[in-house]
């Protein structure tokens, strides 16, 4: 009997030892941890702005000779771009007025100091033209007087950037920030391969990277007349806002210059990015929560020892009431209370199943009768339109053939527009995200739709995707559409500047795509549904008066919803 007495005390001891030293190392490690999260919280920002390298090559070409006249301003926005550049932590190399050795000795430095960057940023203002879709920059002394010279005279851009990506996708994994305000005025534009302004640069992106452009393709941008250029004016204004996205900021770029210029000059970006890139700062912070010093090992040991102490505890309660005769009386008891339960549980389980089983018979029974009374008939939707001639794509998916026509537009807003034949056909032009809204909305109403939009606040237009009425296609939905650009000839499908002469053609003039859609490539920008920016619309297509390397880019174009221009226009499409 004593030595019952001493085990019991003995065992006694154990249970209020093991649950004392669970609650000390668990009260341990969370101070420890709450420790270390507060001090990570409070160093984030300081931290993350400490460790990215951020890199930037600036040129500024202004004193030309001969073939290409001389700029006033692109020396200015050079070295005030660096000025602001370093305030926000970057390191620049800046050079003005280079000759062509000059930039490939600063491009081989870049190509260097890429191989450690977190953000590699290439800006460039002066004198660039594009060739057979290819873009170079022109160095000061260049004799260039034909497409000929440019290989030997001038700095082939897409190469430099495709260069720049694979340094930074094989290194440091950072992202690659080109800035151009290039396009100013090409005295070989009228040569057979040359076009006004710059191409798209249709880089692989084996790195994250943001190209932009102060002008649209196939225009040029203006060099202004007081310090800077519209573009870098604008660029200057907002590169170094703290914790703003840099493809936001190029959206109030893009609209400050368009008003600076009276929509003379639109700026143009394209972007291949998993997330948003900050030139300065980070965004929102959200609290990160680490363990910091608290080591994975640590983290181990505590599972290891509270599962120890448990197993303990439990050995302790279970010989305590083995070695006393009331324990063996409740351990028998409870176990018999187990037996019961069991069987009354497992006595209910199998009529609960039973009456389970007899509903599922009965249901199989009523679908069966139902299936051999009455065969399931699939009706084809009404697809055509009172107005637009389209198709369906996909399962889901009714495209209207062709852009929204002058002739379709007078019809659906009751505009009696006298128009001659030939016009008919034309696409309707000039035309903002909120006017082809309204014609849609109108077309719906005619069909006996629901219409989508909700337009009686303009500034916050709402949108009611189970309408079955008439919308604008997302990007994703205009993409499948158009089909794969390396399926277009681009002559036989598409006007563009080329081939267009100079003007506006008629809808439905060159052949149809594999979906039985005309001119998804060229001849006017379609709007879209997507907003990439506050207060802007995507653009996608390519028009009458750009490269046909634009619109095969399958590349978006972002311009507030306000916009209108004689290249823009749109088409409907509705769910099934």
């Amino acid at each position: 009997m004593v030595i019952k007495n001493k085990i019991k005390q003995f065992l006694l001891f154990c249970a209020i030892l093991s649950f004392s030293r669970v609650s000390l190392f668990a009260a341990q490690f969370d101070a420890e941890e709450q420790n270390v999260i507060v001090q990570e919280n409070n160093q984030s920002d300081a931290s993350h702005s400490e460790s990215q390298k951020k890199i930037a090559l600036v040129i500024g070409n202004a004193r030309y000779k001969g073939t290409f006249e001389a700029l006033a301003n692109p020396v200015n926005d050079a070295k005030d771009l660096q000025g602001k550049l370093i305030d926000i932590g970057f390191e620049v190399n800046c050079i003005t007025d280079a000759d062509r050795k000059t930039m490939y000795e600063a491009f081989k430095k870049f190509y260097t100091e890429c191989q450690t960057a977190d953000i590699a940023l290439l800006y460039y203002s002066g004198h660039g033209v594009e060739s057979n879709g290819e873009n170079y920059l022109i160095p000061v002394q260049a004799n260039i007087s034909s497409e000929a010279d440019l290989d030997s005279d001038a700095v082939l851009l897409n190469r430099v950037v495709e260069q720049s990506l694979d340094v930074l996708g094989g290194a440091s994994g950072g992202n690659l920030v080109v800035i151009l305000d290039a396009c100013r005025s090409n005295p070989l534009a009228k040569t057979r391969g040359a076009s006004r302004g710059l191409a798209v640069i249709d880089a692989t992106p084996v790195a994250g990277y943001i190209i932009a452009y102060s002008c649209r393709p196939g225009t040029f941008a203006l060099d202004g007349d007081g310090r800077h250029s519209p573009f870098t004016a604008a660029l200057l204004n907002h590169i170094d806002e703290p914790n703003v996205s840099f493809t936001d900021i190029l959206g109030v770029v893009r609209g400050e210059v368009q008003e600076a210029t009276q929509n003379m000059q639109l700026p143009s970006y394209t972007a291949e990015i998993s997330s948003p890139l900050y030139l300065n700062g980070k965004g929102k912070v959200s609290p990160r929560k680490t363990t910091g010093s608290v080591t994975a090992s640590a983290s181990a040991l505590y599972v290891v020892v509270i599962v120890l102490l448990c197993v303990l505890l439990v050995a302790t309660v279970t010989l305590f009431l083995l070695l006393t005769e009331r324990g063996r009386r409740a351990v028998a008891k409870a176990s018999e209370s187990v037996v019961r339960g069991v069987s009354a549980g497992r006595k209910k389980a199998t009529a609960f199943a039973q009456v389970a089983q007899q509903k599922i018979n009965n249901v199989k029974q009523s679908v069966l009768s139902k299936t051999e009374s009455k065969k399931e008939v699939f009706v084809q939707p009404e697809i055509q339109s009172k107005v637009l001639d389209s198709v369906v794509v996909g399962k889901s998916l009714i495209v209207a053939k062709t852009p929204v026509t002058l002739a379709q537009w007078n019809e659906v807003m009751q505009q009696n527009v006298a128009l001659e034949t030939v016009q008919k056909d034309y696409p309707v032009t000039g035309v903002s995200w909120y006017d082809a809204l309204s014609f849609l909305n109108a077309l719906s109403v005619k069909d006996n739709l629901e219409p989508v939009y909700n337009l009686s606040d303009p500034n916050n237009v709402l949108v009611d995707n189970s309408k079955n009425g008439w919308r604008l296609p997302s990007k994703k939905e205009w993409l499948s559409a158009a089909g794969h650009a390396s399926l277009v000839n681009a002559d036989s499908q598409m006007w563009y500047d080329k081939n267009a002469e100079g003007s506006l053609h008629a809808c439905a003039q060159k052949e149809a795509n594999k979906a039985g859609l005309y001119d998804m490539f060229g001849l006017v920008w379609e709007w879209c549904s997507d907003s990439p920016c506050s207060g802007q619309r995507a653009l996608m297509g390519g028009s009458w008066d750009c490269d046909c390397s634009w619109a095969l880019s399958r590349k978006m174009q972002s311009v507030l919803a306000s916009y209108k221009s004689d290249n823009t226009g749109f088409r409907g499409v509705r769910s099934i």
